[in-house]
């Protein structure tokens, strides 16, 4: 599965999640699942290399051209 489609997938859940009277621990259990694999993807995102192009220029100062 791939990354997008999980988060579409975590989306979903977390839209669902509602407080379950009969059963309050059901929320917290879920709640907990849908962090973790957030967690999960987050850290996934972190170790992913980075492309060639994507990186971060800053701008010259005249101080630079000197």
């Amino acid at each position: 599965m791939s990354d997008r489609s999980e988060l579409d997938e975590l989306a979903q859940r977390i839209g669902r999640l509602r407080p379950d009277w009969q059963n309050p621990e059901r929320f917290f259990e879920a709640r907990s699942e849908i962090a973790a694999e957030l967690r999960r993807l987050a850290r996934q995102q972190s170790s992913a290399p980075v492309h060639k192009y994507s990186q971060v220029f800053t701008p010259m100062t005249r101080h630079d051209l000197k």
